[in-house]
């Protein structure tokens, strides 16, 4: 676009600007007209341009951690063991350092035994002590039997039911001798006789000498087809193996007359010699194929000789495991007729019992069988008589009553369970060594020093066998999975700044790496005072972006947290905007504006309304009379010539 075209476009708005400005030197008593520059002036120029523009604030902070931790032991004690060395890599709850614990340890196996005491006592107050009810109710019986035996004179129910079948029993065994012989004793013997009788008969029925003459019989047979089946089977093995043989000895014959065929028609190096007769050739030709005859008729024979084997090692196993069989029937059966004679033994001996209580029925009892029957009966009267005339006292009753009272009374209780005061005591009890419990045990866990995050060892300030307090900073664990960096904004301008808000960094020790991204995280609520002099600031938290490729890690070029970073913080940034440099920018009063030079060299002084404010140039807000490309002086006409 030509500058013709801008005076074109615009002339009523340079009108109306001219007018402006001369009136604006009336009044300051300065005459403001066009100029013509001379051939000889030289101006400084600048264009218009369309582009991006950022705010910046620039301040400068200490690289750090992502996250740092200064970390001690919750108690104090003697560091017994240092895991890690500075540098090393730690996952988190990985462990860093021990205390001493043995006493930690006793500690708490004593009150884990104090709480196992508690909550058996409580549950023996719940419920009654399985044990305790158990004593009771035998100490219960007991004292009932003491009050029976006080109220019979010591003597028991039971013995005098036991003195009664006793006397029963012995005077009807008495009468039994008077009434003898008693056709009803001899029926029953002989219906006895003749039931065992019965039962020898069907024992010895079952003779097994037949079946124990086959079984040998069939033993027989398999052995002698055992010894055919090693004989047939060996006899095939043995030509197999002689067919072998002279087939192995046929190939040698046909590879030796090959050989020597071969190495009448060719040279040394395996070529043809010259004027062979085709007899010659036809001799090798007959000689190569006797050869390869030989050699099939080998792999046969071979082949036939492993199988012969196999075959005989087959039929000979399952011939030898009939014998086996026929073998292990027999001892069977042998065995049964053993068990069959010890049968007929016992069946016998029942005939002769049965035989001798018939003899004995059909006879009449003895003078002396009957006299003790008679002594027997009068023994069992005078027992029972004597235990029928037991006096009891009635002191020995009385006593026997509150024992038997007193053990009621121990069994009740324990079947009612605890009292609300005894039920209250057992749970504080074990409620106290619950909590004695769990301090031994964070005693136990706070003598181990854990990673709190994963990261890499920073510092350690601990050996074995010193000797730390609670809370002693002993190591310094670093998470550097990410970098941040804390700096302070002044007052000034922190009303600018905000969370989210990007951030550029640099480091002078790492110039080689550009762009360096981050983010604000966070700004405090309170002031601090910065430097000697007393300045306010605010601090601010900026955390690093992760880099896009190894090539632009800080870690990798060696950056380490404390170094000084310099850092530009966009408070405010547009894109697309007209820009020009703040060096053109020119106070008129209260007006700022920009000095435009035409291609005809006339210079136009034009009003502009400024927008973002870069460290260099500064946007001009549209809409504006200024368009890209239009040149801009950027020093002052009063250093030109004028005419």
């Amino acid at each position: 676009m030509t500058k013709l075209r801008f005076l074109r476009s615009r002339t009523l708005w340079v009108a109306i600007i001219i007018a402006f400005f001369l009136m604006i030197a009336f009044i300051m008593g300065n005459n403001i007209k066009s100029s013509t520059v001379t051939a000889t002036s030289t101006y400084l120029t600048t264009q218009v341009r369309r582009g991006d523009i950022e705010a910046l604030v620039t301040v400068s902070g200490r690289l750090m951690a992502l996250n740092e931790a200064d970390l001690s032991f919750q108690v104090s004690g003697v560091i017994s063991t240092v895991v890690v060395k500075e540098g090393d890599l730690v996952k988190q709850g990985q462990p860093l350092a021990r205390l001493d614990s043995r006493d930690a340890e006793l500690n708490y196996a004593a009150t884990q035994a104090s709480l196992k005491q508690a909550k058996a006592k409580l549950e023996s107050v719940k419920n009654g002590s399985a044990k305790e009810l158990a004593n009771a109710q035998a100490n219960l019986k007991q004292a009932q039997t003491k009050l029976q035996l006080a109220r019979t004179g010591n003597v028991m129910s039971e013995d005098v039911r036991v003195a009664q079948a006793d006397l029963d029993q012995a005077q009807s065994f008495y009468n039994s001798l008077l009434n003898k012989p008693n056709q009803k004793d001899i029926q029953s013997a002989e219906a006895g006789l003749r039931q065992a009788k019965a039962k020898l008969e069907q024992v010895q029925g079952g003779s097994n000498t037949q079946a124990i003459q086959q079984a040998e019989a069939a033993v027989e047979i398999a052995k002698q087809n055992l010894s055919k089946v090693i004989s047939s089977t060996n006899a095939n093995k043995e030509q197999a193996r002689i067919s072998q043989e002279q087939a192995q000895r046929n190939f040698e014959t046909a590879k030796a007359n090959y050989d020597k065929i071969y190495s009448q028609n060719h040279m040394s190096d395996g070529t043809i010699k010259l004027g062979l007769a085709q007899s010659d050739l036809d001799a090798e030709k007959t000689a190569k194929n006797a050869q390869a005859d030989a050699q099939n008729n080998l792999d046969k024979a071979k082949l036939a000789y492993a199988d012969a084997q196999t075959q005989a090692e087959a039929g000979q196993k399952e011939a030898q495991s009939k014998v086996v069989e026929a073998q292990a029937n027999l001892d069977k059966i042998k065995a049964d007729g053993q068990t069959q004679q010890k049968e007929i033994a016992v069946a016998q001996a029942d005939v002769d019992k049965a035989q001798a209580d018939l003899d004995k029925a059909h006879q009449g009892a003895t003078k002396d069988e009957l006299d003790a029957a008679l002594a027997a009966t009068n023994s069992a009267r005078a027992k029972l008589e004597k235990l029928n005339k037991s006096n009891a006292s009635e002191k020995e009753v009385a006593l026997a009553q509150s024992e038997v009272d007193k053990a009621q009374a121990a069994v009740d209780s324990l079947n009612r369970g605890a009292n609300a005061a005894d039920l209250n005591n057992a749970t504080a009890l074990v409620e106290e060594a619950d909590a004695l419990n769990k301090r031994a045990q964070l005693r136990l866990e706070q003598a181990i020093l854990q990673a709190p995050f994963n990261g890499v060892v920073g510092l350690v300030r601990m050996v074995s066998g010193q000797n730390t307090n609670a809370n002693s900073t002993v190591l310094t664990l670093l998470d550097l999975s990410g970098l941040k960096m804390e700096t302070v904004v002044p007052e000034a301008d922190i009303a600018q700044v905000k969370v989210g808000q990007v951030a550029r960094l640099s480091l002078e020790v790492i110039p080689n790496i550009q762009d360096l991204r981050g983010h604000i995280t966070a700004i405090a609520s309170r002031a601090n005072a910065v430097g000697s002099n007393g300045a306010i600031g605010y601090p601010v938290t900026i955390v690093l972006d992760k880099p896009l490729s190894p090539e632009s890690d800080l870690l990798t070029h060696g950056a380490k947290p404390g170094m000084t970073s310099n850092v530009r913080l966009v408070v405010e940034g547009k894109a697309d905007v007209l820009v020009v440099p703040s060096q053109a920018v020119k106070p008129l009063g209260e007006t700022k504006v920009v000095e435009v030079l035409t291609e005809g060299g006339q210079i136009v002084t034009v009003p502009v309304t400024l927008g973002v404010k870069g460290i260099k140039e500064v946007e001009v807000l549209e809409p504006s009379l200024l368009i890209p490309g239009d040149q801009l002086l950027l020093n002052s006409r009063s250093d030109a010539q004028l005419k």
